[in-house]
């Protein structure tokens, strides 16, 4: 099975936190940096090991404890090239492992404005812990229950947007579909914020992942069922 290459990908394989260049051949630009809202409860952000028990091979963060919020973001924001920004279908892929679910976080990847949602794309968990979301645009929200490890387990998560439809994928299956939400089909549309892992910038309230992710990967197509799994299965 053919998998298209991704238009960037993080693998977080370094030595040193809490830079992270992409993975080659993306190396050079779009590099992910540490952040927070909070300069007083600033999270703690470190390296750890990867699902196969490789060390030093994924990011974890743990947030701080009064409020704030943590990330990994793209900066400045004009430096996120339009394959990243306004694609006209979209893959966003990571490995998480969710140390405990927070109340009013869990987001996964976010490059959207949390004012009424209306620009972007995010791929989150839902404080429920088993129900994973999916939005594009204008609102449009995708959210589907499914088996999450969320006490120190590695799950695959995959959602696609071909600009009709979106489809979300946990370990390499299909947990479900839709379009009828997707009140403004067709391209991305451009969010003047951030491209973000872990976490949103643009939320008031504690959004950052309480747990480790490795492998992130966007691209400029929407992956099929089979590359999916195809991906999943070089676990």
């Amino acid at each position: 099975m053919t998998v298209p290459a991704p238009d960037n990908a993080w693998a977080f394989d370094s030595t040193a936190a809490p830079g992270f260049t992409p993975m080659t051949p993306y190396a050079g630009a779009n590099n992910l940096t540490a952040g927070s809202t909070s300069a007083t409860n600033l999270g703690v952000f470190s390296l750890t090991a990867n699902k196969a028990g490789t060390a030093n091979a994924a990011i974890r963060i743990t947030p701080g404890t009064g409020g704030g919020n943590d990330y990994y973001r793209i900066t400045p924001f004009g430096s996120v090239p339009a394959t990243l920004a306004t694609p006209a279908a979209i893959t966003v892929e990571a490995m998480i492992q969710f140390s405990t679910v927070t109340a009013t976080g869990n987001m996964v990847i976010v490059k959207h404005l949390n004012a009424g949602n209306t620009q972007g794309y995010s791929l989150y968990l839902k404080p429920d812990g088993v129900t994973v979301g999916f939005r594009v645009n204008n609102s449009a929200v995708y959210e589907q229950v499914a088996t999450i490890s969320t006490s120190g387990g590695w799950s695959h998560i995959v959602a696609t947007y071909d600009g009709t439809s979106m489809h979300l994928y946990v370990n390499g299956v299909e947990v479900g579909s839709g379009s009828g939400t997707v009140t403004t089909p067709g391209a991305i549309l451009d969010s003047a914020t951030d491209f973000q892992v872990g976490g949103n910038s643009t939320s008031a309230s504690t959004a950052a992942v309480n747990g480790a992710i490795d492998d992130v990967r966007i691209y400029d197509v929407a992956l099929t069922p089979a590359q999916v799994s195809a991906r999943y299965a070089t676990y």
